[in-house]
């Protein structure tokens, strides 16, 4: 087989590679600077440029696990620097942070346990602006027009300019639903659409993960068979299901395909944390196209280099044009694949905590911008048992292709 030499490493063709990759330590570890035992910082978590947003859904200083989001900019220093932290009203059990969205100067923060007039769990979020003098201010909090109780709203958010999608993946029994806000002329944010599948039993906690690029989404639904749906907004303003996606090979089926999913341009890409393909819950995450035709298509299916039983791997996914991250529940680690010339997609290192412990639970929440990748720990025990932290990674260096 034609094999191409890469830093001294011979790789495969095929678009799964297992070869060894090299490893990278973390550039900064971030912390919360009140951190306390069971604050789960790094549960939700969203980079962009030199801007993170970190989640802490069990932060109880203004109620028990009412929940926080820290924001965190990197200075000319290179020093990473905690400028906010945002609680908003402080509600106890809200949960505020499971899940955060980051974009510009827009932050939508997740609280899925939330009480919604008296109905326990509803769920909602908040939606927060960077004003002129940098300070963050809450601005909106979207709420389902027909809240019921376990909803769980805003378990999974994601934001574009204009609008914003929220998962409710327990809604309907846990057959699951999103909603879709859009931000009028005014400056007032409404819910224009409320999305649910029609496939019945073989797909449910639909909206259990989202992501947003431009006018197209991905939504996940985990359990039952799992299955990813893409979204897309046309010139109206009306989001239609575009595709269904599902792994072709089967090992997707009730191994929690959709778990996690990213989406960059025509590319997108879905977890399947419990695929036993290479051990029982060893994982794999897939990735699909868009032809020019507007179908997409499985191009790859991608599982770790070393990869072992109950790793997990693919509970979490991010994704930025030819690279994407791909974390772990147990194994402690994410890795790193990038898309060569020829299209294979290949492992090119494993991302690593320098004072990792095997309890931190490193990999289970990553996101992605450009060189620059945060990686989550929200079980580290550093300032507090789980009270969590996040690893921040340059992976621009060591990424080129050498062909011959």
């Amino acid at each position: 087989m034609l094999r191409i030499l890469m830093c001294g490493m011979f790789l495969s063709l095929a678009p799964i590679s297992r070869a060894v990759a090299m490893q990278t330590f973390e550039d900064a570890k971030l912390v919360a600077g009140d951190g306390a035992s069971l604050g789960e910082f790094g549960y939700g978590l969203s980079i962009e440029g030199d801007r993170a947003l970190v989640g802490a859904p069990g932060d109880s200083e203004h109620g028990l696990y009412a929940g926080a989001a820290y924001l965190f900019e990197r200075q000319p220093t290179g020093i990473w620097l905690q400028v906010e932290k945002l609680v908003g009203n402080g509600v106890a059990a809200a949960n505020l942070g499971h899940s955060v969205a980051l974009r510009g100067a827009q932050a939508v923060i997740g609280t899925p346990r939330d009480t919604i007039g008296g109905i326990g769990s509803a769920g909602a979020a908040l939606l927060y602006e960077r004003d002129s003098a940098g300070v963050w201010q809450q601005i909106e909090r979207f709420l389902a027009p027909d809240p019921s109780s376990g909803d769980e709203l805003g378990s999974s958010a994601a934001v574009q300019t204009g609008w914003a999608i929220l998962g409710a993946p327990r809604d309907a029994g846990d057959f699951g639903s999103v909603y879709v806000f859009e931000e009028g002329p005014s400056g007032s944010w409404d819910v224009v659409h409320k999305i649910t599948t029609d496939d019945g039993p073989t797909s449910g906690w639909f909206g259990w993960s989202v992501a947003l690029f431009g006018n197209r989404a991905i939504v996940g639904a985990p359990v039952f068979h799992g299955s990813a749906y893409i979204l897309e907004r046309d010139s109206a303003g009306t989001w239609t299901e575009a595709a269904r996606l599902t792994a072709s090979d089967g090992f997707g089926e009730d191994n929690y395909f959709g778990r996690s999913v990213a989406l960059f341009g025509n590319r997108a890409r879905v977890g399947a944390e419990a695929d036993d393909e290479f051990g029982t819950a060893a994982g794999a995450a897939y990735v699909y196209e868009r032809d020019p035709g507007g179908t997409w298509v499985e191009v790859a299916k991608l599982t770790a280099s070393d990869a072992a039983a109950l790793d997990y791997f693919g509970y979490a996914v991010a994704l930025f044009a030819d690279r994407a991250v791909i974390g772990t529940y147990y194994a402690n680690r994410a890795y790193v694949f990038e898309r060569g010339p020829t299209g294979a997609w290949v492992e090119t290192t494993t991302l690593l905590a320098s004072d990792g412990d095997p309890s931190d639970g490193l990999g289970e929440t990553v996101s992605l911008s450009g060189d620059r990748a945060i990686v989550a720990a929200w079980q580290d025990d550093d300032v507090g048992f789980q009270a969590g932290s996040a690893y921040v990674f340059d992976i621009g260096v060591g990424s080129t292709f050498c062909q011959s």
